[in-house]
C-alpha cells in the first residue's frame, strides 16, 4: 500500500466545482496527488465524480479533474479531502520547489 504524500500547509482560494454548481472554497494543504479545501458549502456534492478546482499561483492556473476521499460537515460548511486525477508537471514542479516532494522518480502516477 502505498503511502500518503507529504502535506504541505497552503493557504489559498480556490474555485471549485462538483460538477453542477461552483463555489469558493479555502485550500488548508496540498500534495502531489492531493489537496484539502475548507468552507466549501454544505449543498457540494461529495458523491461527484466530476470535480474540478482551480488554483491560481504566481500567475499559473492550475486545473484539477479530482474525487472526494473524505468529508467532514462543521456547522455551515464542508471540509474536504480530494485525490488529484493526474497532476499537471507545473502542479508537481509547485510541490517540488515548496518541498513536499522528496522522491519522485518517475512522472507515472496510479
Amino acid at each position: 500500500m502505498k503511502e500518503r504524500d507529504d502535506r504541505l500547509e497552503f493557504k489559498i482560494t480556490t474555485n471549485i466545482s462538483d460538477g453542477t454548481y461552483f463555489y469558493d472554497g479555502q485550500v488548508a494543504n496540498i500534495s502531489r496527488s492531493g489537496i484539502m479545501v475548507t468552507e466549501i458549502p454544505k449543498k457540494f456534492d461529495v458523491n461527484s465524480k466530476r470535480c474540478t478546482a482551480v488554483i491560481s499561483e504566481n500567475g499559473i492556473n492550475h486545473k484539477f479533474y479530482m474525487q472526494p476521499r473524505w468529508s467532514e460537515e462543521e456547522t455551515n460548511q464542508k471540509v474536504i479531502g480530494f485525490q488529484i486525477i493526474s497532476p499537471s508537471l507545473d502542479w508537481i514542479r509547485l510541490i517540488r520547489k515548496l518541498g513536499g516532494d522528496h522522491d519522485t522518480p518517475s512522472l507515472t502516477f496510479s
